[in-house]
């Protein structure tokens, strides 16, 4: 059973769309249904649930101030956990999973509901996993609300969990996967991610540059060294040496 929070303006449509999401998935329970700011922010401080459905239109700033919120608080558990009922699709933040918007088409609402209960169902072991991908790029200074951050920390998720795996066409066997699953080209995802990793540099601490990638001199890192010195540092070694200190976590 997993634990959805509805954070929308309007009650009696959020009520509407709880009814129906109910009606058609009996393995989700409504934790909550809320349309303040502070009603969402005391239930997000005070529990963690399994997925979010955030109202984010032009009209109100809650919804934003909820983004905010998790960013600024660094909320890893709610990477990729909020559906977005939004009249946009261009507010690119690294804890939406998915974009509907308005009016509402149901149909594709339930898809993306059960899209995201099977993304929650992962195991334990693949969360970890992925927090200490998050905690890596962190470390390095990438902004975690770009979206070609996003794009990268799925890149490298896909990457560890392919076997003996050698980096061969990274566009056609890794990129194309992202880019199926965000109805975007192949060259939006990769150039996304340069993008990421342009500004990482611009705004890193060289120094930890130069240390987490053995360089000899000062230079940008390229999108491979990234995937695959964090990838090594994941398999090949334990939070609790070197890597594990600096980046403060047991998990």
């Amino acid at each position: 059973m997993l634990n959805m929070l509805v954070i929308i303006e309007n009650k009696n449509i959020g009520i509407k769309l709880i009814n129906k999401i109910s009606k058609e998935n009996n393995n989700i329970r409504l934790y909550s249904l809320c349309n303040s700011i502070d009603e969402a922010i005391n239930i997000l401080d005070s529990t963690v649930v399994d997925f979010i459905i955030l109202e984010l239109n032009h009209k109100n700033l809650f919804g934003t101030e909820i983004l905010q919120y998790l960013l600024k608080k660094s909320k890893n558990e709610y990477f990729n956990s909020i559906i977005a009922i939004t009249t946009q699709e261009n507010i690119h933040n690294p804890f939406i999973f998915d974009y509907i918007t308005t009016p509402v088409n149901i149909t594709k609402l339930y898809n993306s509901i059960s899209n995201i209960c099977n993304y929650k169902e992962e195991s334990d072991t693949n969360l970890i996993i992925k927090n200490r991908i998050i905690k890596i790029l962190k470390y390095l200074n990438y902004d975690l609300s770009h979206i070609g951050t996003k794009y990268l920390i799925e890149t490298i998720y896909e990457i560890y969990h392919k076997k003996d795996y050698l980096g061969d066409n990274l566009k056609k066997n890794i990129y194309s996967i992202l880019a199926k699953k965000y109805n975007k080209s192949i060259n939006t995802i990769y150039g996304d991610i340069k993008q990421a990793t342009k500004k990482m540099y611009e705004n890193s601490d060289k120094k930890i540059l130069i240390d987490f990638f053995c360089l000899e001199k000062l230079r940008k890192p390229k999108v491979t060294e990234v995937i695959f010195k964090t990838i090594y540092i994941i398999k090949k070694t334990s939070l609790e040496n070197k890597w594990g200190k600096k980046l403060g976590a047991n998990n």
